[in-house]
């Protein structure tokens, strides 16, 4: 199957504009990860982990903070962002499903955008089943 051309605006990984985008969107690179939404996030309410589970999560994130800047996409996946997810009981359930490695597009500000997501994570608020020519409706 052919591939679809790009268009001349059309901003996608590595054929993309990334100085384009920079300038477009007025992107900063952060280098401080103790910035106010980091603190935020970092601050907001959750579900507590158990004992073992905070000192494993003490553990990558410390590592994360001393070794992310030599990083590639790899080991940042293998090394903090999936032991982080397994913590946080991303599994597919009736609650939710993620997705690995899925191309996401959007048009923002009128300009035609791709990407390559490493990790999505879908919560199900509201299913339909067909089922048997009945209809069933289930909130989550």
């Amino acid at each position: 199957m052919a591939r679809k051309k790009k268009e001349a605006n059309e901003y996608s990984g590595k054929n993309g504009r990334e100085g384009d985008l920079i300038d477009k969107f007025q992107l900063n690179r952060i280098t401080e990860y103790q910035t106010p939404l980091m603190q935020a996030w970092l601050h907001a309410p959750a579900a507590l982990l158990e004992p073992h589970e905070q000192r494993n999560f003490d553990d990558i994130f410390k590592l994360a903070v001393k070794s992310v800047q030599s990083w590639n996409e790899e080991d940042l996946k293998m090394k903090f962002l999936a032991p982080t997810l397994r913590l946080g009981q991303f599994t597919d359930d009736e609650k939710g499903i993620g997705f690995y490695d899925r191309i996401i597009s959007a048009t923002v500000e009128n300009i035609p955008l791709t990407v390559k997501s490493d990790f999505m994570y879908f919560i199900i608020i509201n299913v339909i089943i067909f089922h048997k020519g009945s209809l069933r409706k289930m909130i989550q």
